[in-house]
């Protein structure tokens, strides 16, 4: 069943990522293309698609992998913490995070985008994330909750996943925050 969702996928998407979910930091996660030879998506079935378990299939979208950080306080108040890039090499391994300040966090982006890109995908990443967070504040979530997104040449962006705990990416922030 694995290969004919992958070969559906691929007649619509030029490319796709397969990820096993109980995995993290680029581990279990291949980039499929529709030249990615059969022997190499049988490697990752064989791999992580054995007995029962679930994967999980995104569209791959071309851009720079970024992420959002928020906190809900005990008390209700909402408060965007920052956005940090994250860095992926070999297509799926995460190696770290780049991150600015909270009011110049549109620096996180490749510097040969347009200024007015940054800004229009830093606008969404927070947008897009919002309602997600005002819907775990409405049932009780409180801490650290962070979205990864990928943002493309166009400055949209696009939620990839949730990750309702503190992140790697936090470390660095909350020194940032201390200084």
């Amino acid at each position: 069943e694995c290969r004919r969702v992958i070969a559906d996928m691929l007649k619509q998407f030029m490319c796709i990522f397969i990820k096993e979910p109980t995995l993290g930091g680029g581990a279990g996660i291949l980039r499929v293309a529709r030249t990615t030879p059969a022997e190499e998506i049988n490697r990752f079935l064989h791999a992580y698609a054995t007995g029962g378990c679930r994967l999980i299939v995104d569209e791959g979208i071309e851009g720079v992998d970024i992420s959002v950080q928020w906190f809900i306080h005990p008390d209700g108040r909402v408060e965007r913490r920052f956005i940090t890039r994250q860095y992926i090499v070999g297509g799926s391994l995460h190696i770290g995070n780049g991150i600015e300040s909270s009011l110049c966090s549109h620096r996180v982006l490749p510097e040969d985008w347009q200024e007015k890109t940054k800004e229009l995908a830093h606008t969404h990443a927070w947008q897009n994330t919002d309602p997600l967070v005002m819907w775990a504040r409405k049932h009780g979530y409180v801490g650290s909750i962070g979205f990864d997104l990928r943002a493309d040449k166009k400055g949209m962006t696009y939620i990839l996943e949730c990750n309702g705990r503190f992140t790697a990416a936090g470390y660095p922030a909350s020194v940032q925050e201390q200084l």
